[in-house]
């Protein structure tokens, strides 16, 4: 630890290290005062070990847990469960929907706490079907055998999905229309009202407005974040239009 820290503030984060939780408010502050102060010695690097103790500290009486678990259950309850489902099967769906609600939080902001190679999207679709009871239309990018049903309608929905939202960022990296990239983008033209149509659909996935979506895009494309993501080849592009594409 840093030099400079007092003795209470490494006492602290010592206790918080072992599983002793701050009795106060003054003692989480005093913990994170050593936590900067010793990255700020080590050239920003956190202590990760330490890092991750605090954090667990900090959300142990804040009701963090227990939120994750009240989104798991609302899940499950505006779900369609079986009447005569078992308690392994229940426990199952269980875990599907925790792991859901974890990763939408941890997810949320990639390259930050989880690394942008991770895919937490596949994930999460991995976890909606085990929510679902193995019957979900979410596709299984894993290949784990969770999805049973609407394969197809799922891999059409991802594919719009990602056309989307690379017209989107591209637009506002290159400052262009949508249209324009839009035209340049895909191999064959598409009319103006299907284009509307996937972008409505796309925002439905996200539970947003093309307005909100495109604005969260926007600051994607503003900061960096995660925006090699959405920077698809040419190929790629045109291999997800093949699944996305049906003509009216």
């Amino acid at each position: 630890m840093a030099d400079d820290m007092t003795d209470d503030g490494q006492d602290v984060l010592a206790d918080i290290l072992v599983g002793k939780r701050g009795s106060s408010r003054q003692d989480l502050h005093d913990a994170l005062d050593v936590l900067l102060d010793d990255a700020q010695a080590h050239g920003g690097q956190l202590d990760e070990p330490a890092f991750w103790s605090f954090v667990s500290s900090l959300a142990a009486e804040g009701g963090i847990a227990e939120a994750l678990e009240e989104a798991a259950a609302l899940s499950l309850v505006t779900a369609d469960l079986p009447k005569n489902a078992d308690a392994v099967d229940l426990w199952r769906r269980w875990q599907g929907a925790l792991l859901n609600a974890l990763l939408v939080r941890l997810g949320a902001h990639p390259g930050e706490l989880l690394p942008v190679s991770f895919i937490a999207a596949a994930w999460r679709a991995v976890a909606l079907n085990v929510a679902s009871g193995g019957k979900g239309t979410d596709i299984d990018l894993l290949d784990l055998g969770t999805s049973a049903r609407g394969v197809d309608h799922a891999m059409v929905r991802a594919a719009k999905r990602m056309l989307v939202t690379a017209v989107m960022v591209r637009a506002a990296v290159e400052g262009r229309s949508e249209d324009a990239v839009r035209r340049e983008l895909f191999p064959d033209d598409l009319e103006a009202r299907t284009w509307e149509d996937w972008k409505t659909d796309v925002a439905g996935m996200k539970r947003a407005t093309v307005r909100e979506m495109r604005a969260e895009l926007k600051e994607a494309a503003r900061t960096g974040r995660g925006v090699d993501t959405y920077l698809l080849t040419r190929e790629k592009v045109e291999e997800l239009w093949r699944v996305a594409y049906r003509p009216r």
